[in-house]
């Protein structure tokens, strides 16, 4: 058998076949590849589609239950400080109380100067 001549002739038969058989097993893998996706990416995709829509339900359910604590724990450090203020408003009566009992007349002078001030202010805050 004599050799093979890859630059004449032969070698461009020899190309051509090679290139027939490369193009049949890419349409032969390619009509596979298409058979299997059909069978099996579809149905995966619809499913993970599925589950990110069950993922944010359950990201927007966790983020309400989220908001509903943190509205819980803000009424009730609300309710906490408010009961705070009128602590204190009960300790600065009592105070006002002791320095006019207690103190000098210039000292009651000036305690109910404070006293009037206040409820004044109190009663613009009211009328806004």
């Amino acid at each position: 058998m004599p050799p093979i001549d890859y630059m004449g002739p032969q070698g461009g038969m020899l190309a051509m076949a090679f290139a027939a058989g490369a193009m049949a097993t890419a349409g032969v893998l390619s009509g596979i590849g298409a058979l299997f996706w059909r069978l099996f990416g579809d149905k995966r995709i619809k499913a993970l589609e599925a589950d990110i829509v069950s993922m944010k339900a359950e990201q927007a359910r966790s983020i309400e239950a989220i908001k509903v604590e943190h509205t819980k724990s803000l009424m009730a450090e609300r309710h906490r400080c408010d009961e705070e203020i009128d602590q204190l408003r009960m300790q600065v009566t009592q105070l006002q109380t002791i320095l006019i009992a207690n103190g000098n007349a210039n000292m009651r002078q000036a305690v109910q100067a404070s006293i009037s001030e206040i409820r004044i202010g109190e009663d613009r805050k009211d009328d806004q």
